[in-house]
């Protein structure tokens, strides 16, 4: 059911990356500046990341965390809840909003980082919306948490 060429859909991906990203380090920021007392955001792939010493564990930690689990999380909430839900109640925003919640929460960095993971799944479902595939959104996906490892990669050495 893809719509449209490849590179427009990598184009859409890549441009609603770069144009999340402030918005995800902003937010992020102020949650921690306004809810100093819980625990900072943290990712077990990013402690595991830190830990690890031999190449093939390394490549393996980004192979699952910027290629498989875009995939297979962009296939459940932007394939199939953001749609059954905007569908179930003929409301998109709904199907946005729910679908980023759920996103957000089943994510277990912590109520700090539960905002821009939200932000980051309305992005996606919107994305999709407006291009009617889920490659923007998976591509979208993919940068931020392919970015966010490398930056926790290059911090903890």
């Amino acid at each position: 059911g893809e719509k449209g060429p490849l590179w427009s859909h990598l184009l859409w991906g890549a441009g609603t990356y770069f144009l999340n990203w402030p918005l995800i380090v902003v937010l992020g920021a102020l949650m921690t500046r306004l809810l100093p007392d819980l625990p900072p955001p943290s990712h077990e792939a990013l402690t595991q990341l830190a830990q690890a010493r031999d190449p093939l564990t390394i490549l393996a930690l980004f192979f699952v965390a910027a290629i498989y689990a875009p995939i297979v999380e962009e296939l459940m909430f932007r394939g199939v809840l953001f749609p059954a839900i905007s569908q179930a109640t003929k409301r998109v925003w709904l199907g946005v909003l729910v679908s980023s919640l759920v996103f957000a929460l089943i994510h277990q960095q912590g109520p700090v980082a539960w905002p821009s993971l939200a932000l980051i799944g309305a992005t996606a479902a919107w994305v999709t919306y407006r291009t009617g595939s889920l490659i923007p959104a998976i591509i979208m996906h993919a940068l931020h948490n392919g970015t966010t490892l490398r930056m926790g990669y290059l911090v903890s050495r």
